[in-house]
C-alpha cells in the first residue's frame, strides 16, 4: 500500500498496488542498478550474479 499525506489541497492519496505492477514500474530503474553491481562483481574476486541470494 502506498500513501502520501496531502499530496494536493489537503486531500490524502491511498493506493495498493502488487509487487508485480512494482516491479513493471521500477524495472528500468532496477537495470540501471545491475551495471554497477556487476562492474563491482567483476572487481571482487570474479564473482557474478549467481552467487549471490537476495532474501525478501
Amino acid at each position: 500500500m502506498i500513501e502520501i499525506d496531502s499530496p494536493y489541497k489537503g486531500i490524502d492519496f491511498c493506493t495498493t498496488i502488487t509487487r508485480a505492477r512494482f516491479e513493471e514500474l521500477n524495472m528500468d530503474l532496477f537495470r540501471k542498478c545491475m551495471e554497477p553491481v556487476d562492474k563491482c562483481l567483476s572487481c571482487a574476486k570474479r564473482m557474478d550474479k549467481s552467487s549471490i541470494s537476495i532474501h525478501a
